[in-house]
């Protein structure tokens, strides 16, 4: 038995089909009816027919018995169905927290009790109107939900069949889909075999396969998130009972599909709390290596400043009887501190963005030469070897020539320190298409594999040993990266393993469309040729054995000089002495170097003598605060002394000329 749509009835198959008592009553009166009947009528007796007609009208009843029964038992069957339905759903259903399992449940149990040709369900967002094809079924297979476009919906206005349904949150039966879509205000598509796409509201287009459909709210709290809609491809196939049908199958759905929700909603947020608890760890973990480096390096530095004290403590002890000695040791061991601090500057400034770059056009030769100059005590100290293999043909750069000498430098003083007494060092300049490849290679401790990627980082020891004297503050190989980069350049390391050396390469850009520069002699920043008159100089600083030094050492150049230990002092000294030259140091007591700076400019007029800061501080902001006050000379701590010759001849130089 089959309703009238041609559908297999909603019976389960654990349904008792026999008929009740009553139905057999009925049955075997209609046949004991209808046999009297017809023996009757074949009678010639007036109460035979009388008696024949009785018995026609108690079989007409007996077959009205039999229909209200029938109709009733159908009527129970297809509850009993339907409920059984309604338990396979919900058990089904609700048995599965994955998204798309839950679209498929519905429509194979939607097919036990309609036709379906195609099925879509599509999500709805009331905040932004927008509803998103979320599951697409058509021809027998499913198709990319994706392949149809999101649709922005106004439930205000009159539009398409899923607008009404949202804008009624009731389900709705379409028996002439055709004449539907051909009426304006809505927007709609056709999906064909394959999962192909037409817009039916293309001028022109075909009318879709689909002839009646049926389409019912997803709903939560009350809310539609969401339509369902089943359609088939023969006309007048649906009935109220399967919306009906439908509907009571959505709603199970919509609680499993919000359950599924909550459950990957739940798996987000654990995952994210594991991302989150594994990035802490991580930090965790960054910060305690970075506090033991930072530890390291603390103990480094200590060390690293204290190494040229003792020399320096000794010379002092010696100078009145080795005084070249005393001084050309002291001279040394300043300048290792000083390019000690240099380097820890550098790193603050390419951190900050802040290191000045003033580039230049310089042959590739040259770089090298300064280089190894710059290096070659530390080589000649450990009796290494140095082979350098330049081209013939020179390879011109526009870089900071200071920069890439230093570059070159702590390479070749990262393998003075890391090699064994007497290795040998080869440093190889070349040119490989449109750069120019410089590489430093020994034979030295080498570098295990695991460490390569982190020996550019700062503060990284590549070997913490303690007969390692010469190791330096880990700071060098970082200075190294960020300086080429900053050049467009690029810096590798590679070596074989412990014991085996290293290899540095550098590659920079080559010099391109300008010509090169005649070659000159560099200028000198020593005192040679130079001759500076006696002047008034007025020295200030509140660390008195600085101020007390730099005096005695300009008055033993012949100069008369003045010292003062704060800015007051400095201020009234100046108004009396009239000095052609102030030193100021900048960090002082009472009355800061600016400030004071200010003063003597304002109370000197035209007659101001030549300002020069000296300080520990050598940023670009310092500089610019520095001329912003009024100085006319920027100098770091420790002065040069050739530096500072050079400043007072040119001050002199100046005055004499026209």
């Amino acid at each position: 038995m089959s309703d009238r749509n041609g559908n297999a009835p909603l019976m389960p198959s654990n349904v008792p089909t026999r008929y009740p008592r009553r139905r057999w009553a009925v049955l075997m009166l209609f046949a004991a009816s209808a046999a009297l009947a017809g023996f009757l009528t074949a009678s010639d007796r007036p109460a035979d027919h009388v008696l024949s007609i009785v018995l026609v009208v108690s079989a007409i009843f007996a077959i009205y018995l039999l229909y209200d029964s029938l109709l009733r038992s159908k009527r129970k069957l297809e509850q009993l169905g339907r409920a059984h339905l309604m338990y396979e759903a919900a058990r089904r259903l609700s048995g599965t927290l994955v998204t798309h399992e839950i679209y498929d449940g519905l429509r194979e149990l939607a097919a036990r009790a309609m036709p379906i040709d195609g099925m879509i369900v599509s999500s709805y967002d009331p905040s932004t109107r927008i509803a998103r094809c979320v599951y697409g079924w058509a021809s027998g297979a499913a198709f990319d939900a994706d392949a149809l476009p999101p649709i922005t919906i106004d439930p205000t206005k009159s539009g398409g069949m899923q607008t009404e349904v949202i804008r009624t949150g009731e389900g709705r039966l379409y028996e002439d889909v055709e004449q539907r879509v051909k009426n304006p205000g809505g927007r709609y598509y056709d999906v064909g075999p394959g999962g192909s796409v037409r817009d039916l509201n293309r001028p022109g287009a075909a009318p879709p396969g689909a002839k009646c459909a049926v389409m019912v709210p997803i709903k939560l709290d009350s809310t539609v998130v969401g339509v369902v809609q089943v359609m088939c491809d023969r006309a007048r196939a649906y009935s109220r009972t399967h919306l009906d049908i439908l509907g009571s199958l959505v709603a199970p759905m919509a609680v499993a599909l919000h359950n599924a929700d909550l459950y990957a909603r739940a798996n987000r947020e654990i995952a994210e709390r594991v991302r989150v608890e594994g990035a802490l760890k991580r930090s965790e973990e960054a910060m305690r290596e970075a506090d033991r480096r930072k530890d390291e390096f603390l103990a480094t530095l200590a060390h690293e400043l204290r190494n040229p004290l003792a020399p320096i403590r000794n010379a002092v002890a010696l100078l009145p009887d080795q005084l070249p000695y005393c001084q050309e040791v002291i001279e040394r061991q300043v300048g290792h501190m000083g390019r000690l601090l240099d380097d820890l500057l550098d790193v603050s400034r390419v951190s900050a963005g802040t290191l000045a770059i003033r580039k230049e056009r310089i042959c590739v030769s040259e770089v090298i030469r300064h280089a190894a100059e710059s290096s070659h005590p530390l080589i000649l100290a450990g009796g290494h070897h140095l082979s350098m293999k330049i081209p013939v043909d020179p390879i011109y750069l526009d870089v900071d020539s200071t920069r890439i000498a230093q570059v070159i430098s702590n390479l070749l003083n990262n393998a003075a320190r890391y090699s064994e007494i007497g290795s040998k060092i080869k440093l190889t300049a070349e040119r490989d298409g449109d750069q120019a490849v410089i590489r430093v290679q020994d034979n030295g401790v080498g570098i295990r594999p695991e460490m390569l990627p982190r020996v550019f980082e700062p503060f990284f020891q590549i070997d913490r040993s303690l007969d390692r004297s010469q190791g330096g503050l880990g700071i060098g190989l970082t200075l190294v990266k960020q300086i080429v980069e900053i050049h467009g350049g690029t810096v590798k390391a590679a070596s074989e393993g412990l014991g085996k050396g290293c290899e540095f390469t550098v590659r920079l850009p080559v010099a391109r469309g300008a010509k090169v520069p005649a070659a000159g002699r560099p200028e000198d920043d020593g005192e040679v040729g130079m001759t500076t008159p006696r002047s008034k100089i007025l020295v200030v600083d509140d660390l008195r054995d600085s101020a007390d030094s730099l005096s005695m050492m300009l008055r033993a150049k012949g100069h008369d000089v003045r010292v003062a230990y704060d800015g007051y002092e400095a201020v009234e000294i100046a108004l009396q002495y009239r000095p052609d030259v102030v030193i100021l140091d900048i960090g002082m007591p009472r009355l800061n170097g600016y400030e004071a700076a200010k003063m003597i400019r304002q109370e000197t007029g035209s007659d101001s003598p030549m300002l020069i800061a000296v300080t520990g501080w050598g940023h670009d902001e310092n500089r610019l605060r520095t001329k912003e006050a009024g100085f006319d000379h920027h100098l770091v701590k420790p002065v040069e002394p050739a530096v500072l010759t050079k400043l007072l001849a040119e001050r002199w130089a100046s005055r004499a000329a026209p």
